[in-house]
């Protein structure tokens, strides 16, 4: 069953690279939504074989002579992934989706965090405190990569589609029964878990174009992301984000980063405001230098 399991992903891959012309009859590739369908079979946990026998099995067909014509290669086009670094060992299919996401850098062995994890203020609480979200954009070379400077949260953006919770499904399982305790999806999962509580909190999230959210409703998406954190354990003491939750932390509990905050929102929020505002305070400029004048006057009145 693995030989004929293995021979039929060759086949696939092979046929979608263009080595392997597929017929006119062709099964999949004549029916264009079929290969989709194939495609997310293969990203199943349940579904994975070991790579180096597809591997094994590829280089005794094909003899490949350039590292262009690996099976390697071939998986990275065919998934369209770009690993970040030298993957000296693919497991399956699945740990290649999970290296491809590691972020940089990766955690220190040597440090532990504190424990029990306080992190309680959600985006909607942040944002009135005073912090900033921004979508990274480009310049992240990976999901995970979430930093947090001078009261401006740098997001990477993230899609929510119809395969997403399916995916990250599949790499949260896969972590929790082989690398609890190097867990990099499950820690960035939890991370969205605290942010988003509500709606509401999404709909931030999108505003900042750090969400997108193909799936429509705001409701359905903020409990697709609590879903994937459901049933699910972090080690505390390695939680990968514990740093930037305790930066986060304390930049809510600041009073001045509140008392800014509110002040911003009450006579900066919309420009009839800021109008107000330095209308107010240009009256005030005025009047005080009308009663120093005034004083002024009084007293070379009095002298003379």
């Amino acid at each position: 069953m693995v030989l004929l399991d293995s021979a039929f992903l060759i086949e696939t891959f092979l046929k979608n690279n263009g080595k392997h012309e597929a017929e006119e009859t062709d099964r999949i590739f004549s029916r264009p939504g079929l290969l989709g369908q194939v495609v997310h079979d293969m990203k199943l946990l349940e579904n994975q074989l070991p790579f180096f026998i597809l591997e094994e099995l590829y280089n005794f067909m094909m003899q490949p002579k350039s590292p262009s014509e690996s099976f390697r290669t071939m998986t990275f086009e065919f998934f369209k992934v770009e690993p970040r670094v030298s993957i000296p060992d693919i497991k399956h299919f699945v740990d290649l989706f999970r290296t491809c996401f590691l972020p940089r850098p990766l955690r220190d062995s040597n440090q532990r965090g504190k424990g029990k994890i306080e992190f309680r203020a959600r985006v909607t609480e942040l944002q009135e405190a005073g912090v900033r979200f921004e979508e990274i954009g480009k310049n992240s070379s990976s999901l995970l990569d979430i930093e947090f400077d001078k009261g401006i949260l740098k997001i990477p953006q993230f899609k929510l589609q119809d395969d997403t919770e399916s995916f990250f499904r599949n790499l949260v399982a896969y972590e929790q029964c082989h690398l609890w305790r190097d867990s990099y999806i499950i820690d960035y999962i939890a991370l969205l878990d605290f942010l988003i509580n509500t709606p509401k909190d999404l709909e931030t999230l999108v505003d900042k174009e750090i969400i997108v959210n193909w799936l429509g409703n705001s409701e359905e998406a903020a409990d697709v992301i609590k879903s994937l954190f459901k049933q699910v354990n972090i080690v505390s003491s390695n939680f990968y984000y514990s740093r930037l939750c305790h930066q986060l932390e304390k930049f809510y509990e600041s009073p001045y980063h509140r008392h800014m905050a509110m002040l911003k929102h009450r006579y900066f929020g919309h420009p009839w405001a800021v109008i107000s505002f330095v209308t107010a305070m240009l009256l005030l400029v005025l009047s005080i230098i009308q009663a120093i004048t005034g004083v002024i006057s009084v007293s070379q009145s009095g002298k003379f």
